[in-house]
Order: structure tokens, then C-alpha cells, then sequence
């Protein structure tokens, strides 16, 4: 994503991302969208519907400029629904390239403009995070983040703030705030609305500011039962002779007993 479309600040990068460690950020939502921030751009009942999506890998791309929007991502610009979005993540999830899905609740116009507050979870395996929320109301018009990640070159980032303007889906012809339904076929590729009709050269519609909270190591139950016995411990090897990234535990790329010396201290630390 280029620059006047989608501004990034990122600021005192404090720590590697090793392998297996869990980053907490708060996520400030700050919806700038009014009438007097935006004059002529903001319907009386203007809101944005909840906020959803996930943490992933490089793998997982749900949308992106160009790209043409899946029915999970035009389903949230045109009705603010989040299925089936969910399932669409819910899928990488299954294949190994998502962590979770998330939804935040969204805004209302009474309160408009407003400040919300998330927390948020990334990981070394999973450091990318995407998230969607329709622009309400309008023809097929959303805000979100794709795949802003939070380890660039393997160091967590203490501090991102991410300008965000408003996104064409692609899948209604719709020309402001009210129109009615009109499905654009075939389907256009997605595509912003920062400088175009209604919103022209008018502010973001909304801010999101990202403070790193805290950093968890890598936890030992290897294989996810919930426990921290001897079981990880054949797990583990596993993993190692399969050569994965769980089985290279200090991630130096090697597969030796270094790596049985980094499992033996999370074993002794749990999963605290």
C-alpha cells in the first residue's frame, strides 16, 4: 500500500521477535469521523460496524488494493456482517496461517467521533494482522488494515499509528451514503477513496494507534494438550527430526542439541 492512501508511523523497535513469543498491544481506535471533521462527507447516522479479522502469516492475504474483494469481504462493506468473513479466517486457521479471529465492537452515530480501546495478540509464527469495518452507511465502502505487520526485519515494534481512509469493495455501483443496492458486475478490484468523491482531500476517517504491552517466551506444551509433561518432550523431538520451526526452539536455523537445551528451559519455566 502506498503512502497517501494508508500512512504508517513506527517508532523504537526494543526487542527481537524469537521464536515462539507472544506480542500484546493496546489498540486505540480513534473514529475521527464527523460532521464537522468531514463536512459533506458524513450521513446524519454515519457509524462503523464492528471490527474484524486476524493475526497471520505472509500466506494469508484477505484482501488487498487491485485485488477483487471475496464474498466474506463484501458481505462487511455492504451489510457490516462478519460471516463469512470468519470463515474465510477460520480457514487459514485450519491450514496453519492464522491465529484467530478477531471482532471489536463497533460505533454507534450518537457517539461519533469516538475512542475505543482493544488489546490485541501477534506472534513470531503469526506477526502480520488484518483488520476490516464497513463505512456506515453506504453502497460498499469499508476501512481496514491489510497484513501490517508488527515484526518487521524480526524486531517487535514499540509503537504504529495507522492512518485510515475509506476503501471501494468493488461490488456495488452505488455513489454516496444512500444509494440503493446495485450489484457492479462484473466485479471491480478494490480500490481507495482517499481524494475521490464524497470524501476528496478530507482527513482519515480513523486512526488506529498500536502500543506494544508486553512480550510472553514461547510456552513448552508442545502438543497443546493444555499440560506441561513429558508428552512435549516426544512432541518436541518430533518436530526437531521433522526439521519445523517449532523443532528449531532457538531458531538459529540449525537442528542440534542446542535446540533440547532451549526446550529444557521452557520446560522448566512452563507456560507462565
Amino acid at each position: 500500500m502506498h503512502t497517501p492512501i494508508i500512512s504508517v508511523l513506527a517508532l523504537a523497535l526494543p526487542a527481537m521477535a524469537g521464536p515462539g513469543e507472544t506480542a500484546t498491544y493496546e489498540m486505540i481506535w480513534n473514529a475521527s469521523w464527523s460532521a464537522d471533521t468531514h463536512p459533506g462527507a458524513y450521513p446524519g447516522n454515519g457509524h462503523f460496524t464492528p471490527i474484524s479479522g486476524t493475526a497471520h502469516d505472509a500466506s494469508a492475504v484477505f484482501w488487498e488494493a487491485g485485488g477483487l474483494a471475496s464474498p466474506g469481504i463484501e458481505e462487511m462493506a455492504e451489510k457490516g456482517k462478519t460471516t463469512p468473513l470468519d470463515l474465510e479466517i477460520q480457514a487459514q486457521i485450519d491450514a496453519g496461517h492464522a491465529l484467530q479471529f478477531l471482532k471489536f465492537q463497533g460505533t454507534v452515530a450518537e457517539d461519533m467521533p469516538t475512542v475505543k480501546v482493544y488489546e490485541i495478540t501477534v506472534t513470531e509464527e503469526f506477526p502480520l494482522l488484518t483488520l476490516t469495518s464497513m463505512v456506515a452507511p453506504s453502497p460498499d465502502w469499508f476501512i481496514g488494515l491489510n497484513s501490517l505487520d508488527f515484526a518487521p526485519d524480526g524486531e517487535w515494534v514499540e509503537r504504529i499509528t495507522v492512518d485510515l481512509y475509506a476503501w471501494d469493495a468493488g461490488t456495488d455501483s452505488g455513489t454516496n451514503f444512500g444509494s440503493p443496492n446495485e450489484d457492479t458486475d462484473p466485479q471491480e478490484p478494490i480500490s481507495t477513496l482517499a481524494g475521490v468523491f464524497p470524501f476528496f482531500d478530507l482527513p482519515p476517517i480513523s486512526t488506529l494507534t498500536f502500543n506494544l504491552v508486553s512480550i510472553t517466551g514461547p510456552c513448552a506444551d508442545c502438543n497443546a494438550d493444555g499440560n506441561v509433561d513429558v508428552l512435549d518432550f516426544v512432541c518436541f523431538q518430533s518436530e526437531w527430526q521433522a526439521q519445523t520451526v517449532a523443532g528449531d526452539c532457538n531458531g538459529d536455523g540449525a537442528y542440534n542439541i542446542l535446540d533440547f537445551v532451549c526446550f529444557q528451559g521452557r520446560y522448566v519455566g512452563g507456560c507462565e
